[in-house]
């Protein structure tokens, strides 16, 4: 139950004060409450089975008390001991409290199945009352009951062994929880940062994010289309300018390459990873930065952007924004055939769309073929219903006939 309310409670990332605790100390309370109250009823239960471990019934409460004090303590020592220790390092700040509360939940476990064998231990070892009259001598029940107290050899060693290795998976599965959840923390943070406009930042806690697991392929190709944004928001300032000052526009779309094909290494069968590395090889390729790609290595990377675009078409038929990229790139690369003939194919795939055919308009006026963007139009009219026919003519900034 803690385990479930832990994962699916939205705790808030975005508040990251000198003291997490402060923030998120009244939501871990509630999550503790819960389980807490349903172990002490399930202890009640239990303990209620037999009249002699009734006498025991103070039990629950003292488990109570014990999860109480160490789950919150824990979690307050933890907060505030890597706030003090690791104030650069969020992922840690924030998630070392989270980890803890995992551990309280073994920990609680634990002491609850400790208590709950000693007391049934206890209600077993009834002495026999002095009425009857098969009575053994004075002390002889004691020690009959105290050896019984004492487990066999095979249990005395079995236990320990038993323990040792629980504690070993336990710490095992904490360990590999640990990386999870300082990158997942990282990749959080990482997306506020991008939406406030902290660049840098974002870059830093997701590269951070990849190093802590470096077998996710999220995270890399996370990365690279980061970074392919950053370029095109460059690239948006860089126009007009020469283009010497600006090289380190094509250093990004590298790595964003790098990162990309880093990511589809690790799962070489997954489309969209597949079309992620095709857009970034199209802007690569594109025409207008072959003064910054160069001319050879422009050229090349529009050739590979073509053939990777078909490879995601292959392998995610269905998905016509594969096919509008893939036409964007053929039209740039001068076959203007091959890329109305993409657009059919995303035309019939998504007809009541306006994309298909505002690309098809665009392209058609940048080669100046009035005639074929003026059908396009009428059929586009015809085909869509009035609010995507007003969107179509809003975005081509176009007048109402």
């Amino acid at each position: 139950m803690v385990v479930a309310l832990a994962a699916f409670f939205p705790a808030p990332f975005g508040l990251v004060v000198e003291v997490p605790a402060i923030a998120l100390g009244g939501a871990k309370l509630l999550l503790l409450g819960v389980p807490l109250l349903a172990a002490w009823g399930l202890g009640r239960v239990d303990l209620q089975r037999s009249a002699q471990a009734f006498a025991a019934a103070g039990t629950p409460l003292r488990l109570w008390l014990f999860c109480v004090l160490t789950g919150v303590l824990g979690y307050a020592g933890m907060a505030v001991f890597f706030a003090w220790a690791t104030p650069q390092r969020p992922e840690w700040v924030l998630g070392a409290p989270v980890l803890w509360v995992w551990a309280w939940l073994v920990i609680c476990c634990a002491a609850y199945a400790r208590l709950l064998a000693r007391d049934r231990a206890g209600a077993l070892l009834v002495p026999a009352a002095p009425s009857e009259p098969a009575a053994k001598p004075a002390g002889q029940g004691r020690r009959i009951a105290k050896a019984s107290a004492h487990p066999t050899w095979p249990n005395a060693v079995r236990q320990p062994l038993f323990t040792a290795l629980a504690v070993c998976l336990v710490a095992g599965a904490l360990a590999g929880a640990w990386a999870e959840l300082r990158a997942d923390i990282l990749v959080k943070l990482a997306g506020l940062d991008q939406a406030a406009g902290k660049e840098q930042e974002a870059a830093a806690s997701m590269a951070r994010a990849s190093a802590i697991l470096p077998g996710e392929r999220q995270y890399r190709a996370t990365i690279g289309t980061r970074r392919l944004q950053r370029a095109l928001v460059q690239l948006q300032s860089a126009r007009g300018g020469e283009a010497a000052r600006f090289g380190f526009i094509a250093e990004e779309l590298r790595g964003a390459e790098a990162d990309l094909r880093g990511a589809l290494a690790l799962a070489p069968r997954d489309p969209w990873l597949v079309f992620g590395l095709a857009n970034v090889l199209q802007f690569e390729g594109m025409s207008a930065l072959r003064p910054l790609m160069g001319a050879e290595e422009g050229a090349a990377k529009s050739i590979e952007a073509r053939r990777t675009f078909a490879a995601a078409q292959r392998m995610f038929p269905a998905q016509p924004t594969i096919l509008r990229n893939w036409a964007q790139a053929e039209f740039d690369a001068g076959d203007v055939v091959a890329a109305y003939q993409l657009l059919d194919q995303m035309e019939a795939l998504a007809p009541a769309s306006e994309e298909p055919y505002v690309e098809r308009i665009r392209m058609a006026r940048y080669a100046g073929d009035t005639a074929l963007a003026a059908a396009t139009l009428a059929r586009a009219e015809a085909r869509l219903d009035a609010p995507a026919a007003a969107r179509l003519r809003q975005g081509l900034e176009m007048p109402a006939r």
